[in-house]
């Protein structure tokens, strides 16, 4: 092997040429395994959006079957064959997809809720009523009133929570059960809230 004789007087080695050309090429080829070692991280996380529930209650929905206001005393007749239908309400002051609330809603219900619902038949109630108020008669279908939160789970996995959601929604059933005749006070009200039965079914 050779030596040479360095700037500072000290004597060295003279590499061979094969082993300079060997370094050059493991160090051509330590950058794409780098490279690739950096691609293997974590992306992020996979965008989705839901609706958690924070408060519901029972009750009913008025249909669009009512008679109209009769002044106190008096008396309150349904006695028609006609299409009771009931519709739900969502307000927020954020966006919302109805059909993936409904959804989320019923699973963690574990009922069956529906945007809308109807049921045809001959409804026969009849009811007098006294006090100072007017008065006018009532179908209505069993539903929840709920509060509810949007929750989106970003790309970068942070979380952006929009809250003061309601809503109103019948349960999906139709049958006769989930009926009920009821008077409703002046002014009209589209929600009575009960944990029971009906509440003043004849």
């Amino acid at each position: 092997m050779r030596t040479h004789t360095t700037t500072d007087g000290s004597r060295g080695r003279l590499l061979p040429k094969g082993f300079i050309a060997a370094a050059v090429v493991l160090a051509t080829f330590a950058l794409p395994a780098a490279a690739n070692a950096s691609s293997s991280l974590p992306a992020g996380c996979v965008p989705q959006t839901s609706y958690p529930l924070f408060s519901h209650s029972k009750g009913w929905l008025a249909t669009s079957y009512t008679s109209i206001f009769v002044s106190a005393p008096g008396t309150v007749s349904l006695t028609l064959s006609k299409t009771a239908q009931t519709t739900a309400t969502v307000s927020a002051n954020f966006t919302f997809s109805v059909s993936d609330l409904i959804s989320s809603a019923s699973a963690q219900l574990g009922i069956s809720l529906a945007r809308s619902n109807s049921r045809t038949q001959q409804w026969n109630y009849t009811k007098s009523f006294g006090g100072t108020v007017a008065q006018r008669a009532v179908v209505s279908h069993h539903g929840e009133h709920f509060t509810f939160q949007k929750q989106i789970l970003n790309s970068n996995c942070r979380v952006t929570i929009y809250k003061g959601g309601s809503s109103y929604m019948p349960y999906r059933s139709t049958s006769s059960t989930q009926y009920c005749y009821h008077l409703d006070a002046y002014p009209a009200s589209r929600w009575e809230a009960t944990s029971g039965g009906c509440f003043d079914q004849k």
